[in-house]
């Protein structure tokens, strides 16, 4: 495995765990995870012509959820640091052009040139992210005037 960027955050899983990880997640909560994130995203109101930035995004199962609620206008960016986690989103969308990925650490200075209507930061385990949450909570880059939601999913 590579060096870790954040040593000891548990945000870095390993290629195991990466790859896994949806099953895990659904497995580890006894099934409840699914129904957060459904309710969670249902009740975000996204608009059809959205474009949302989904930080840490992961496998892309949050992302596909999320557009199912977009036409033809709408977007999303998701954002994560794993090469596990990037083979599994750009499969889930191969054939969607509205949905793209870039494969940057998201508290780092970074220029997507757009912003966006929601942004979208749920951390889940109990991982030390608290620099990381204030830095990404800090930029001025991404939001419209839009919907900032973070929260922290501990299983």
């Amino acid at each position: 495995m590579n060096k870790k960027i954040y040593p000891g955050s548990g945000v870095e899983l390993t290629p195991f765990i990466a790859r896994h990880y949806d099953g895990l997640m659904n497995t580890l909560s006894f099934g409840l995870y699914r129904g957060f994130i459904n309710m969670a995203i249902r009740d975000m109101n996204i608009a059809a012509n959205s474009d949302i930035l989904d930080l840490g995004c992961g496998t892309g199962r949050n992302a596909a959820l999320m557009a199912n609620y977009l036409g033809a206008e709408g977007s999303i960016t998701g954002m994560d640091i794993s090469s596990e986690m990037e083979c599994q989103f750009l499969s889930k969308f191969s054939a969607c052009r509205q949905v793209t990925f870039v494969n940057q650490c998201i508290d780092t200075p970074f220029n997507l040139e757009k912003k966006f209507d929601i942004v979208l930061f749920l951390k889940v385990w109990n991982v030390n992210m608290l620099s990381t949450t204030s830095n990404v909570i800090g930029k001025k880059f991404f939001l419209k005037t839009g919907l900032l939601i973070s929260g922290n999913i501990s299983t």
